[in-house]
């Protein structure tokens, strides 16, 4: 079947795609996933960052309060990436499919 995107002919396969509005569907469901994917790795690499940095925040300042809130927030960044690198796996198996 031929049809026309962006006034370009595109042969697209019958057994793949009904038509271009199908074919734009799927690639912008593919990018979109990409994207998601993108921004799930620049969290997991800030989170990853904070664990480094949190623990010198902590041997720095002397003020008992902020020590133990940079503790809570250094347990939920660990509790954050343990959750992001058990989604990753799944993502990649999505993916596949």
């Amino acid at each position: 079947m031929n049809s026309k995107v962006s006034n370009y002919p595109v042969n697209v396969s019958i057994n793949k795609f009904e038509d271009a509005d199908d074919e734009k569907e799927f690639f912008s469901l593919k990018s979109k996933r990409d994207l998601s994917m993108q921004e799930l790795k620049k969290i997991y690499w800030a989170e990853k960052e904070l664990v480094i940095v949190i623990p010198m925040l902590i041997k720095s300042t002397v003020n008992r309060e902020l020590v133990e809130n940079l503790k809570l927030h250094l347990n939920y960044t660990q509790e954050r990436i343990k959750r992001l690198e058990k989604i990753f796996p799944l993502i990649s198996e999505i993916k596949a499919n």
